[in-house]
């Protein structure tokens, strides 16, 4: 015979009459916290677009920008080759770090190989209707060595700027975290001779003969502009080197 069980009675309690208030609260909570992670991830898409599919824009979408105020790319694709071929497009290139007799820090007449390293010694370039000028990161680092170069070299020790030499630093500083060249250079570095190992590990690395064309391009063509509009003004011309 089966026993009847007569149902218990449950007795409220302080959580039942709280519980409507922490319901609200908790959906209220999951509501603002999913708003707020759709509004970061929309902003990351939107960074990381900006950051790293600019390369990828079209030619006609790099010249409708305006390059005033923050109208800018984060990375310019350098389109100034005569085929508008984008230099980040470019098939890799090997190059090989080895030691060179050129480029030494105590002959003077290396300046002029410093100056080659950059066209027509200017670390800038013109972009937009108002041909405003940038520095160019590849060759602001350039700079900073041929700064480095001049200050070895001269013998009027008052003349030189500091704060120029601290930027420098700082800047290749930064430059070397944001590159992180991966490469593996084998054995103590420390150790080798550099007069009889010549030759070090062979690096992949962006075309720098393209990047050094698009520049010069573009230069010609600011000088062609300058030239129609009658600006000679050193000032106007070449982007500061401070």
């Amino acid at each position: 015979m089966r026993r009847s069980h007569s149902p218990r009675m449950r007795v409220p309690s302080k959580l039942d009459a709280a519980l409507p208030v922490v319901v609200l609260v908790t959906t209220v909570s999951v509501a603002f916290t999913t708003i707020f992670i759709l509004l970061a991830a929309g902003t990351g898409r939107l960074s990381a677009s900006r950051s790293f599919s600019v390369g990828k824009l079209r030619e006609s979408e790099i010249r409708a920008l305006s390059f005033e105020d923050d109208d800018v790319p984060i990375f310019y694709p350098m389109l100034d080759l005569p085929d508008h071929t984008d230099v980040d497009q470019r098939p890799l290139v090997k190059l090989g770090f080895e030691e060179t007799v050129h480029f030494d820090w105590d002959n003077s007449t290396s300046t002029r190989e410093y100056f080659q390293m950059i066209p027509f010694g200017s670390v800038g370039q013109r972009h937009g209707q108002q041909n405003r000028g940038f520095a160019t990161a590849v060759f602001h680092v350039e700079h900073c060595y041929r700064i480095f170069h001049q200050v070895y070299v001269s013998d009027d020790v008052a003349s030189i700027q500091w704060h120029h030499i601290n930027h420098c630093v700082n800047y290749l500083r930064q430059q070397m975290m944001c590159t992180a060249d991966l490469t593996p250079e084998l054995g103590d570095f420390m150790a080798r001779d550099p007069d009889a190992e010549r030759a070090g590990p062979v690096r992949v690395c962006r075309d720098f003969g393209a990047v050094y064309d698009s520049a010069a391009y573009n230069w010609f063509s600011w000088l062609r502009y300058a030239k129609a509009h009658n600006i000679t003004s050193i000032s106007v011309t070449q982007v500061s080197e401070a």
